[in-house]
């Protein structure tokens, strides 16, 4: 009932906007990350955002999307979506629906985590979200090196408080 009545909502978005090529089939059809962006995008006008959050609350992730986004250690996309108050939400979607928080992304061979990701980005919020959702700190990617390894190089690298930040984080969790 709850997709018949989004659904509805959809096809009434596209009646009104559908001049702009979108169509209630493109959203309910299109991946989880391309919805993401949409839904992320300052340069989508705000009806799209909001259909394209519908559609994915609605119809994704499927088991095809789970399956997907596990390859790309896909709950990096919800734990650094720009939004902090949208995130955890979207985050806590994606795992009731099967994707798993310490997937290694084995599609673009960076073997990473999406704590690693996290990390990298330099976004300690999205470290910290994704201990909270259960990411294992001490999981070394394909490269052997542990989130935490990750936060030490960089702050070798370029010392700052993100980095500082994380790394306190990530000690106690890594125990």
């Amino acid at each position: 009932m709850k997709k018949l009545i989004v659904g509805s909502l959809v096809l009434l978005f596209v009646l009104i906007v559908g001049a702009g090529g979108i169509s209630a089939y493109h959203l309910s059809t299109s991946s989880p990350v391309t919805l993401i962006v949409y839904m992320s995008s300052d340069e989508s006008p705000i009806l799209l955002r909001w259909g394209a959050e519908k559609a994915l609350y609605a119809f994704h992730p499927s088991e095809d999307d789970v399956q997907q986004l596990n390859a790309e250690a896909g709950a990096r996309y919800a734990a650094l979506y720009p939004d902090q108050s949208k995130a955890d939400k979207l985050l806590g979607h994606f795992l009731e629906n099967g994707v798993d928080v310490n997937a290694i992304d084995r599609a673009s061979g960076s073997g990473v985590t999406a704590l690693h990701s996290a990390v990298l980005e330099r976004n300690p919020y999205a470290v910290r979200l994704l201990l909270e959702h259960g990411a294992d700190a001490g999981m070394a990617g394909a490269q052997g090196r542990t989130p935490l390894d990750f936060a030490e190089m960089l702050q070798d690298q370029d010392p700052g408080a993100d980095i500082a930040e994380i790394i306190l984080l990530l000690e106690p969790a890594q125990s």
